[in-house]
C-alpha cells in the first residue's frame, strides 16, 4: 500500500516544476532583474479537517480516535526576496493557536472535551508574482517544518473516565508540512500594501494527515 507521505510527495514535484519553469520564462522574457525584499505581516483563521478514523479506535489506548474539524486563529509574517520581478524565494512563520473540540468515544458514545495543540509551521517556498502596476496577484508552494506545543496531561471524560496522555518525545513535537496557494498584494503607496492569502495545508503526521486551509490579511512591505 503506498505511503500516503509519498503520494503527497508525489503531487506537489510536478507543481514545483511548473512553477518554477513559468518564473525562469516570465523572467526570460522580462530581461531585466531585480533586488527586491518584502516584508509582510498577517494575522486571520486557521480551519482543519476532521482527521483520525473510527477504524483506528483501540479500547484503553485509543479511545478517541476521531478529532473533529476546528478553526483557530493565525498569525504570521512571510520575508521574500525576488531574484527576478516574477520569481522569489520567501520564508514563511505560521503560529496556529489552540481550539477547544469535544471528540466521541464509539464505543459506549462517552465524550471528551480539550484544547487542541498549538503549533508553528515554518516554510520555504517558491512565489510567483504578476506585477499588474500596483496589484500584484502571485502564487505560492513551498514545504518545511511543523512543530507542536504538546505536553502529558490527564483530563476527563462526560462520563468520569481518566484519560492519561503521556510527554511526547522530541522527535514526536515536528512532522513534514507541505503548503500551496496564492493571493494578492495591492500597493496603495509606494513601498506599503494591503495583503489577502490563503494557503491550503498538509501536516504529514501519523497515524493520519492534517489537513487545513489558512486565510489571512496582513500589510506589506517593500523593502
Amino acid at each position: 500500500m503506498t505511503n500516503p507521505r509519498d503520494r503527497i510527495l508525489r503531487t506537489a514535484r510536478p507543481a514545483l516544476a511548473v512553477l518554477l519553469f513559468c518564473g525562469l520564462l516570465a523572467a526570460g522574457l522580462e530581461g531585466a532583474e531585480t533586488r527586491n525584499f518584502q516584508l509582510t505581516v498577517f494575522g486571520g483563521l486557521h480551519h482543519v479537517a476532521a482527521y483520525g478514523s473510527e477504524k483506528d479506535y483501540v479500547p484503553g489506548e485509543n479511545d478517541f480516535p476521531v478529532t473533529p474539524a476546528h478553526s483557530s486563529g493565525m498569525v504570521g509574517f512571510g520575508l521574500t526576496y525576488f531574484f527576478t520581478p516574477h520569481l522569489g524565494l520567501a520564508y514563511d512563520g505560521r503560529f496556529i493557536r489552540s481550539a477547544r473540540v469535544t471528540s466521541r468515544d464509539p464505543s459506549d458514545g462517552d465524550e471528551l472535551t480539550f484544547e487542541t495543540n498549538r503549533h508553528f509551521a515554518m516554510t520555504l517556498e517558491l512565489v510567483l508574482e504578476l506585477p499588474l502596476g500596483r496589484l500584484r496577484p502571485y502564487l505560492a508552494v513551498g514545504g518545511g517544518l511543523d512543530r507542536i506545543e504538546a505536553r502529558g496531561e490527564r483530563l476527563t471524560t462526560a462520563l468520569g473516565h481518566e484519560i492519561i496522555i503521556e510527554d511526547p518525545t522530541e522527535s514526536g513535537l515536528l512532522d513534514p508540512v507541505l503548503q500551496a496557494g496564492g493571493g494578492l498584494r495591492l500597493f496603495l503607496f509606494k513601498g506599503l500594501g494591503l495583503s489577502v492569502d490563503g494557503r491550503y495545508v498538509v501536516v504529514l503526521d501519523r497515524p493520519s494527515s492534517l489537513r487545513g486551509l489558512s486565510v489571512g490579511l496582513g500589510l506589506a512591505w517593500r523593502l
